[in-house]
């Protein structure tokens, strides 16, 4: 029997089919936002594709906050996605995708159909792309698999390179209510698409009380930010941070302020736009022929972040957070060297020259931790080595690093060692290879970098992690012990190639502890030592950005 409380739910999430809607497509009504005309897939799932969430950041409302839709059209075509935001990279050279700065959409997967009755709201599963802050969009992931676990999916685009990051202080002087300098409007993207989800996410189902937003790379930089600004408390109840991280002894939280001003001012003398206003009249194509461009990358704005996160109190308390990293979680690897994005290959060719890096970079003591390499050592040997050491420095000790940080804020967290991978060595799992089996499969988009990435997929691993990921999304337990105590007390699920190639996952107590420590001496001993720290992982994209004359943070 269906309660009064579950028929009140049913008819606010009412789905039905209209005259002239095809098949394979339905409408569902969305208070405060109208009629949206979705599609029906696999076993009744609603996809709704490209619902714009604030109104287009373009003429005098590019570089602002993200400005609220006040009126929807009567009625909403859902059933394709939307443009992706002005960047350079598209995933298939030979297939250019889509953009626009109209590029402010979400989409949305439901298990919820109108064939489904007595459901309860759903948990919500609120995916960041990564891209370095630089590229990427949501259509990219398709949330499908996850659905099917129980969950209402959904996937976001946010303002990239100088127009999503821009810093300048006409912005400050444009809202004094609100004075940021522009640094953040990415991540106020970001804010104003997880307000319409808790808005509206009902109408498919979702429940806007279970809300988890997750990232990988600069999508878990992102979700690092949000665990920090005040103006993100209280949006989202769990967390998800896949490689990266923005707390202290982290590579990836140097929000360089300085410098991405100077970037920024770089940038309107290269347009010839001296003014905010004269800004705003470059063409998108203009703008993205200037490798200043993809030089401008968040930074304190002076308002909503004021300054470096790694320097501020954790925001949102007492939740649950997942993060991790990959065993081979750098740019310097592969596929990032030799493959699109073009980065130099910053590799050691034979023993000799790992060790003359490693002892640069670190000193000789580092060799009591890494064992030195002997001169007779292979050129995959010396790479494997290499490429397991940059993982450590730049993802798998910062994991911890923010383990820590989190656990102080009376945070329940878990930790994770990302290791299945066939490229390009065993076990090797290179930056962002974990996204496939999360997404069970379903990583859209083609080229040779989603080739790389889908390779590491595998289907029983798949199934494992996704549930995973389904089980914390909904508990806030993902299915392993959770993270406490020291580094060296503390317990992380651990995914590995075994013997017979497949997946093995297991359970692993401060195997990290050595190397963090280490790491975590070393950057405290001095400046000069944090800077080596930092750029040992920011090299080779300081190396792609020499056009700028400041210190570019990807």
């Amino acid at each position: 029997m269906v309660s009064h409380h579950t028929a009140i739910v049913l008819a606010a999430l009412l789905l039905r089919s209209s005259a002239g809607v095809p098949t394979n497509q339905t409408v569902v009504s969305v208070p405060g936002v109208g009629e949206v005309a979705c599609n029906v897939i696999g076993n009744g799932m609603i996809e709704a594709l490209g619902i714009p969430f604030a109104t287009a950041p373009t003429g005098e409302n590019r570089f602002r906050p993200p400005q609220p839709i006040h009126s929807y059209p009567p009625s909403l075509d859902a059933t394709s996605y939307g443009p992706a935001c002005p960047q350079t990279y598209t995933p298939d050279p030979s297939k250019p995708w889509p953009i626009s700065e109209d590029c402010l959409s979400l989409n949305i997967w439901s298990p919820v159909s109108k064939n489904r009755k007595g459901f309860s709201k759903l948990p919500v599963f609120f995916w960041i792309h990564g891209g370095g802050f630089l590229q990427g969009s949501g259509k990219l992931y398709n949330g499908s698999a996850l659905a099917n676990l129980g969950l209402v999916a959904v996937s976001i685009n946010y303002r990239l390179g100088a127009l999503g990051w821009f810093a300048s202080e006409e912005i400050t002087k444009e809202n004094p209510d609100a004075p940021g300098n522009g640094a953040v409007h990415g991540f106020l993207d970001q804010v104003a698409a997880l307000k319409w989800v808790r808005q509206h996410i009902g109408a498919f189902g979702g429940d806007l009380e279970q809300i988890t937003i997750a990232g990988e790379s600069a999508g878990s930089l992102s979700v690092c930010a949000h665990l920090h600004l005040p103006v993100s408390k209280g949006l989202f109840k769990r967390a998800i941070m896949e490689s990266g991280s923005c707390v202290a002894n982290s590579p990836w939280g140097a929000w360089n302020s300085t410098a991405m001003k100077v970037t920024s001012n770089a940038l309107k003398l290269s347009l010839l736009a001296p003014t905010l206003k004269a800004l705003r009249r470059v063409s998108v194509a203009r703008m993205l022929k200037d490798p200043l461009f993809e030089a401008v990358t968040p930074s304190a704005d002076g308002f909503y972040l004021p300054q470096n996160p790694a320097g501020l109190p954790v925001a949102a308390k007492g939740i649950d957070i997942i993060v991790g990293a990959n065993t081979m979680d750098t740019l310097n690897a592969p596929p990032y060297i030799g493959t699109v994005p073009v980065l130099p290959d910053f590799t050691p060719k034979d023993a000799k020259s790992l060790r003359k890096r490693l002892t640069d970079y670190f000193g000789s003591k580092i060799f009591d931790i890494y064992p030195a390499p002997a001169d007779s050592a292979s050129q995959q040997e010396v790479a494997a080595e290499f490429y397991g050491i940059g993982g450590d420095v730049c993802n798998q000790c910062p994991k911890h690093f923010a383990a820590q940080k989190f656990l102080q804020a009376d945070s329940q967290v878990f930790s994770y060692e990302f290791g299945f991978t066939v490229y390009p060595f065993p076990g090797f799992a290179c930056h962002a290879c974990e996204i496939p089996d999360v997404f069970n499969g379903s990583l859209h988009g083609s080229g040779e970098i989603v080739h790389v990435y889908n390779m590491s997929y595998n289907a029983q691993l798949g199934d494992t992690m996704s549930r995973y990921w389904a089980n914390f999304v909904k508990t806030g337990k993902p299915g392993w012990p959770n993270y406490s105590g020291s580094i060296a007390e503390a317990k992380s699920l651990q995914i590995t190639t075994g013997a017979d190639g497949q997946p093995k996952v297991n359970v692993t107590q401060g195997l990290d502890f050595k190397k963090c420590s280490f790491f975590e001496q070393f950057i405290k001993a001095s400046k000069e030592n944090w800077q080596n720290f930092e750029l040992f992982c920011l090299a080779p994209a300081e190396k792609l950005s020499a056009s700028a004359d400041t210190a570019i943070v990807v």
